[in-house]
């Protein structure tokens, strides 16, 4: 049930997403780094947007919350408008399918007598520019030394979630295998 839960409060926060996608003039901290209205300025008019959140890790703690490490990844495909052409190496297109990503580390509770989980913390961990982080260790402080993925970004997504929780949760947390 607790899995059921997390994926929906996901599935909102990605509906959150994509109403600031095209909300003029909207710049929150759900990290959009694109609106449909900058792309407009650019002569490109945005179809198909959608947002897609992958939970690459799970991690509880003793009070019940939990805190998910998530690529939340925006694809949209942008056609040109009458004053635009597209150009891909060299060659014209009527359109151009652009997708970005980002890691969130988010913090998720029960938040007093609400049914579901609320997201009470999201940070966006940026890997090229981690200076704030410099000093957190690459092991989280839990007997449990297996990576939090065995492919091959195992160890970065294990990092991303310990520079998260030294930075900005410092508690003890626990992983749990909920999927």
């Amino acid at each position: 049930m607790e899995m059921q839960e997390i994926q929906q409060t996901l599935h909102q926060y990605s509906q959150e997403l994509l109403a600031e996608y095209h909300s003029p003039r909207t710049r929150s901290k759900l990290n959009i780094p694109l609106t449909a209205e900058e792309q407009a300025k650019e002569g490109l008019i945005s179809k198909n947007v959608e947002v897609v959140p992958t939970i690459r890790s799970i991690q509880s703690s003793d009070d019940g919350e939990y805190l998910i490490d998530t690529d939340m990844t925006v694809n949209v495909s942008l056609d040109a408008d009458s004053d635009t052409v597209i150009y891909v190496n060299g060659k014209r297109t009527d359109h151009l399918d652009q997708s970005w990503t980002s890691t969130h580390i988010m913090e998720f509770a029960h938040v007093g007598r609400q049914r579901g989980y609320s997201i009470i913390s999201d940070k966006v961990i940026d890997e090229q520019d981690p200076p704030e982080y410099a000093d957190a260790s690459d092991e989280l402080p839990t007997e449990d030394k297996t990576p939090a993925s065995l492919d091959e970004n195992g160890a970065l997504e294990s990092e991303a979630l310990n520079k998260a929780q030294t930075y900005a949760f410092g508690g003890q947390l626990r992983r749990s295998k909920l999927y």
